[in-house]
């Protein structure tokens, strides 16, 4: 055995924590110069054991500083929150101008719009059949009818599009 093995307690105070965290350390795989139990203490190389828990929270991130979430610096994702509030509040000033100028229009004045149009196009095509029927009906002829009906249909659509 060498004269630079630790206890627990040595190696909790050299490593700067306590001995039910060394116990903790042991479970999770820290190795023991000498292995304790019944009655046997525990012995730690100090080199050994810095190593292993240096390499335990580099795997594990174990003992990050308080300021750092996820891996990423609290910060840096402060001012990434920042810019990116910026960025939204420039974005909807420039909307607001295009507004006032006239680039852009209320939705709602738009499917107001939409709506009328597509009510005038539902009224004009159920006309189509009543009118068209006491002419259809005397025909006899296919394409006299296929020109009725395409006259017809060209009317309302010239109408609608005016």
């Amino acid at each position: 055995m060498g004269k630079n093995l630790l206890d627990k307690s040595q190696l909790a105070e050299y490593l700067g924590t306590s001995k039910v965290t060394i116990s903790r350390y042991i479970t999770l795989g820290m190795p023991a110069a000498v292995t304790g139990g019944r009655g046997r203490a525990y012995k730690f190389d100090p080199t050994v054991c810095k190593a292993w828990l240096t390499d335990y929270r580099n795997k594990h991130s174990v003992g990050r500083p308080r300021d750092d979430v996820d891996g990423v610096n609290l910060g840096r994702r402060i001012q990434e929150a920042k810019l990116t509030k910026e960025m939204a509040d420039a974005a909807l000033k420039e909307l607001e101008l295009a507004e006032r100028q006239g680039k852009l229009i209320p939705i709602s004045d738009v499917t107001d719009k939409v709506a009328a149009e597509y009510t005038a196009i539902r009224a004009r095509l159920l006309s189509l059949p009543p009118k068209i029927a006491p002419l259809v009906l005397i025909e006899t002829d296919i394409n006299a009818i296929r020109e009725i009906l395409d006259s017809e249909i060209r009317s309302i659509l010239e109408e609608l599009s005016q």
